[in-house]
């Protein structure tokens, strides 16, 4: 059955449940709504309905959505949501926004990536949280996110956080995610926050399917049993499906048209829609689908070499095709899973061509460290003569933010770089350390101590080799200390050893 003012097939209760926790929020007590499902279920469309209800109600709204590319950015979609904010204003409203809650958010997270101690991001934490509290000061807010599951990692513990403070506060916070590969990590947290509750889409029924295809004619009923075993109710697949019989000048009201139906597998689908455009607009597609959620038309259009009038034409054909939306200075793909097909479409080699030249556009644009470094990590060595300065700095935003391991393989990939540097391996060995890896970050440090002999640094290589040999058998270069002295002491690199020290 379709929701009439929501545009939603089959999906009464979970609206039900959404609208209480907006009504929950109005009263001034917090919800958290975790809607969780497989790709194509329907969390978007849940999602846009919320703000409909929102907006209907009064809410202010802030929105962001998650982006595999985006994770390894600090804060990325925490900047979008403030950003998307602002960025839709000029003159004196945009002003009047960035001296207020707006401002004071951006002014947090720059703060914030320029000390990577944990203290700061306690504070960042809190600071944000104060931003929502002043938003929500005069109308109640709703916060949206979805794909959640590619948030990160830095946003997503906000995300928690606020969780756990939401409950006397005029604020729903509504996060759509994929279910978690694991038990474990910031949103399976969030889902037990005791102000939230899961919203799971169920499949759509062969009844709810016989309304979809009927917007296009009367369908056959085996048609529709065969589309609801192929898609397994999965509305954005059925609609695929439906999308490609039509290209393939199958009607819907012949019965004879089901057997066909299993011939179609999603891929299939994908890369026959592609396979009908127009070569320009698949090379288009391929860069949007690089560049990550949101892409810049004219950053699209310089990665594959496509002219102001040949980049409209491609636009255009995409959009036709209902691949990708335009919202007027961004590309924007129709749901995730075309952009999987399209990545996928790709192959390996291709997509890594495309990130290098990603990077090398982002770069002459003078873009922030951590989007260019999201292609670098992904393209070839030797893609920037800078590469590893850019590595670096977006190392440092990332421990900043909190997330140790991507600024970890960042610094990896800048030691690849230039494995000369002895400063860039100590901070690679630091940040091994955040990580718990020290019998790596022994190593780092060891090979930093050649070039930069000075006390810290053989301080905390003495401190990672403890910490190692708690894990690991002792190394050949440790002997015990000769003549008098403590118990479990030795010496290393001409220093006094403890077990123990730090």
């Amino acid at each position: 059955m379709r929701t009439p003012d929501s545009g939603v097939l089959e999906r009464e209760p979970e609206l039900s449940r959404i609208q209480a926790a907006l009504d929950s929020a109005a009263r001034g007590e917090g919800r958290v709504v975790v809607i969780e499902g497989r790709a194509g279920i329907g969390k978007t469309r849940l999602v846009q309905a919320t703000r409909d209800l929102a907006k209907a109600r009064g809410f202010g709204r802030l929105q962001a959505v998650g982006d595999a590319l985006e994770s390894a950015m600090a804060w990325g979609v925490v900047r979008q949501m403030v950003e998307r904010s602002v960025s839709r204003y000029t003159g004196e409203i945009r002003a009047a926004l960035l001296a207020g809650p707006s401002g004071d958010a951006l002014r947090a997270l720059d703060a914030a990536a320029t000390d990577p101690s944990e203290a700061e991001l306690a504070r960042t934490l809190h600071s944000l949280w104060w931003v929502a509290v002043d938003l929500s000061a005069t109308r109640p807010l709703l916060i949206t996110v979805d794909d959640a599951h590619w948030a990160d990692l830095s946003s997503a513990q906000f995300l928690v956080y606020l969780s756990r403070r939401i409950a006397d506060l005029p604020i729903a916070l509504v996060v759509a995610t994929r279910p978690p590969a694991e038990n474990t990590g910031p949103l399976a947290q969030l889902s037990v926050s005791r102000q939230a509750e899961r919203v799971l889409p169920r499949p759509l029924s062969v009844t709810a399917l016989t309304d979809l295809l009927t917007v296009r004619s009367a369908p056959a009923q085996a048609v529709v049993a065969a589309v609801h075993a192929a898609s397994g109710g999965n509305p954005f697949l059925a609609r695929v499906l439906v999308d490609e019989l039509d290209a393939l000048g199958l009607p819907l009201d012949v019965p004879g048209t089901a057997a066909r139906v299993g011939t179609l597998g999603p891929s299939t689908v994908f890369r026959a829609a592609l396979g009908r455009l127009p070569a320009d607009a698949v090379r288009l597609a391929g860069a949007a689908a690089v560049l990550g959620v949101g892409s810049d038309p004219w950053q699209a259009g310089a990665i594959t070499g496509l002219d102001p009038a040949a980049l409209t034409v491609a636009a255009e054909a995409l959009a036709a095709a209902n691949v990708l939306v335009s919202d007027g200075d961004h590309l924007v793909f129709v749901h995730p899973v075309v952009r999987e097909a399209v990545l996928a479409d790709l192959g390996p080699v291709a997509r890594t061509a495309l990130h290098a030249r990603a990077a090398v556009e982002l770069a002459a644009a003078n873009a922030p460290a951590d989007r260019v470094a999201a292609h670098l990590a992904q393209a070839p060595r030797g893609t920037l003569p800078e590469a590893a300065g850019v590595l670096r700095k977006a190392a440092v935003a990332l421990l900043a933010a909190g997330d140790a391991r991507t600024a970890t393989a960042h610094l990896t990939r800048a030691v690849d770089e230039d494995p000369d540097d002895p400063a860039l391996r100590a901070e690679l060995g630091r940040a091994l350390l955040r990580t718990g890896e020290a019998a790596r970050a022994r190593d780092e440090l060891r090979a930093a101590a050649v070039g930069l002999p000075d006390a810290e640094l053989v301080a905390r290589s003495a401190s990672a080799t403890a910490v190692a040999t708690d894990r690991v058998r002792p190394s050949p270069s440790w002997r015990p200390r000769s003549g008098p002295g403590r118990p479990g002491t030795g010496t290393w690199g001409g220093c006094t050893w403890r077990r123990g020290w730090r």
